[in-house]
């Protein structure tokens, strides 16, 4: 019987950990009508203050927001592995960094080559978000 739930178990690990997958995006060129068509209608919209700016929330705290019809960035939680700031440095060990202070207890570290940044806490060394854009 424990053979027979192998399986089972695969496939559900395999359809849980796709669940919260980021849609393949182009920032800088993927259109709003294109994300629509992958991840459905967002739940709200909103303005922000960029000329022509808007953001679009999905569910999982997914963000995405664009600029006219353009998708320019994503923001989302990190993943279970990526909570940690050491691993973004790691990731980032070939790449130019740039560290900008956000507020008080929040700063960026960006790889504008990899159109990556995350939000940490100052102290905690804990990411906030991870922001994808347009590689430079």
């Amino acid at each position: 019987m424990e053979k027979s739930i192998r399986p089972f178990l695969l496939i559900f690990f395999l359809f849980t950990s796709c669940a919260g997958e980021v849609p393949s995006i182009d920032y800088g060129k993927t259109t709003l009508k294109h994300l629509i068509q992958q991840k459905g209608e967002p739940l709200e919209s909103g303005d922000v203050p960029v000329s022509k700016g808007r953001i679009h929330h999905y569910p999982n705290d997914l963000k995405f927001q664009t600029t006219g019809d353009t998708i320019i960035a994503g923001f989302r939680k990190p993943l279970e592995n990526e909570k940690s700031l050491i691993y973004w440095k790691h990731l980032f060990r070939d790449c130019p960094t740039k560290i900008k202070k956000i507020s008080a207890q929040e700063r960026e570290l960006s790889c504008e080559q990899r159109g990556l940044s995350v939000v940490y806490s100052v102290g905690s060394e804990y990411v906030a978000r991870v922001v994808e854009y347009e590689k430079k």
